[in-house]
């Protein structure tokens, strides 16, 4: 368990790469891959990708279990002296109960602003449901988003962590506090994966540190589980009437979209619960491992359209986004320009600046997992949240370009660097 206490944030990443994208496209070149794939996009086959099952296609898509390995074990022995920095005094109860008390204050009142509550329910379709989600953040803005689903979310790991190290009666009615408030607001948020994550942080939290895991790790997956279907059925809106939505009819290699590409309007039935339950299930394989073709295809054709790596650096405007690019090859809705189909490092590089971008993108983010892994393992709460944490980072670097699993509303900057803070304060205070 020490082993994996410390490479956590790897295991993690390649984890969920390897269930939500690489399973994915394995299962498109099947006899189930139509199936499959035009629950996603209409009319998808990987058999009209010119590039598909190519000797580049499938080295990208493997390129983690390459590279990465190698870099994050030499960078975890590189930076192992990083380990003494990271033991850090517990937080006084007086503090965490002051620090907690006034975030989630923040968080309330500025859902409340927003109205919240009422952009959650009064959406009649999936549609109206993803519309009033932008409506929400744009009204929320930017810190209040930071506040929740990085600095909350890390304080609640951390509460947990200490009720199972300390078994003090403060931190155990300070779990059972977060456990209530936390869902209630992420459910606010409108969106899966910030509930669904924190079932899974504090399942990992329990697997690697409880003593007797068995019980509480199989409730928590049993939240996981019951949570992502139950949010998807509410943001389906299953009770919702026939809607017309206009999707892509895939028909020939995919290129970068064109105004030509008519798009196909399409009527959508009633969901009923079971349909909701199928696609949400489907949704697991396609939501990460469908737009992967799709980046192949379209950077392999026409590279460096997005601008390049360096560009982006030096803080130039780049002509376009690879994740709108492929969303709007993926489908043409009202969505199109706004709507995102995020991939993980080394692909997002790929389609800035070809198999250079890559590499860079899939070294750099191989280091940050050897820093996790240079920090993590410890046995102190502080120490444990660091490790719990980069799990959760490797999740997001399994889906997401490089900079996102830091600098965004989520990011490892937005609890590590008060953590950073704190720790040299209790260096200074002890001396």
């Amino acid at each position: 368990m020490g082993t994996i206490r410390t490479y956590i944030a790897l295991v993690s990443f390649f984890g969920f790469y390897f269930a939500l994208i690489v399973i994915g496209n394995l299962l498109y070149f099947t006899d189930l891959g139509p199936l499959i794939g035009q629950r996603g996009v209409a009319g998808f086959s990987i058999h009209s990708f010119a590039h598909a099952g190519s000797a580049g296609y499938w080295l990208l898509l493997f390129l983690p279990f390459i590279l990465t390995p190698p870099i994050a074990v030499l960078v975890r022995y590189a930076a192992s002296p990083l380990v003494k920095l990271a033991i850090v005094p517990s937080l006084p109860k007086s503090a965490y109960a002051i620090l907690i008390a006034a975030l989630y204050s923040y968080a309330a009142l500025s859902l409340w602003r927003a109205d919240a509550w009422h952009l959650l329910l009064n959406a009649q379709d999936h549609v109206s449901a993803v519309e009033n989600r932008f409506r929400l953040f744009d009204l929320l803005g930017f810190w209040p988003l930071v506040v929740i689903k990085s600095v909350l979310f890390s304080m609640s790991v951390y509460g947990l962590l200490e009720s199972l190290m300390q078994k003090h009666p403060f931190w155990k009615i300070a779990t059972a506090f977060n456990l209530i408030a936390m869902p209630a607001i992420l459910i606010l948020l409108n969106m899966k994966w910030p509930l669904v994550l924190f079932y899974v942080a504090h399942f990992i939290a329990i697997l690697m540190f409880a003593k007797r895991p068995f019980l509480p790790a199989i409730l928590f997956a049993t939240m996981t589980f019951v949570s992502y279907f139950l949010i998807s059925l509410m943001l389906l809106r299953v009770t919702a009437g026939p809607a017309t939505i206009a999707v892509n009819e895939i028909s020939r290699p995919i290129a970068t979209p064109t105004k030509q590409d008519a798009p196909k309007q399409e009527t959508v039935d009633r969901v009923t619960v079971g349909d909701g339950l199928f696609l949400s299930a489907n949704a697991v394989i396609n939501r990460m491992a469908q737009p992967f073709p799709f980046y192949f295809e379209i950077f392999s054709q026409s590279p460096h359209q997005c601008g390049s790596l360096l560009g982006r650096i030096l803080r130039r405007q780049s002509p376009c986004q690879p994740s709108n690019v492929v969303y709007a090859a993926m489908f043409s809705d009202r969505f199109a320009g706004e709507g995102t189909a995020p991939q993980p490092p080394h692909v997002t590089g790929f389609a800035i600046q070809g198999w250079s971008g890559a590499l860079i993108e899939i070294t750099l983010t191989s280091v940050v997992l050897g820093l996790f892994a240079a920090v993590s393992g410890g046995t102190g709460a502080l120490q444990a949240t660091i490790s719990v944490m980069g799990a959760v980072t490797g999740y997001f670097y399994s889906q997401l370009p490089f900079e996102g699993p830091i600098i965004y509303d989520h990011g490892v900057l937005w609890w590590g660097v008060p953590l950073l803070l704190y720790g040299v304060y209790a260096r200074v205070a002890t001396k």
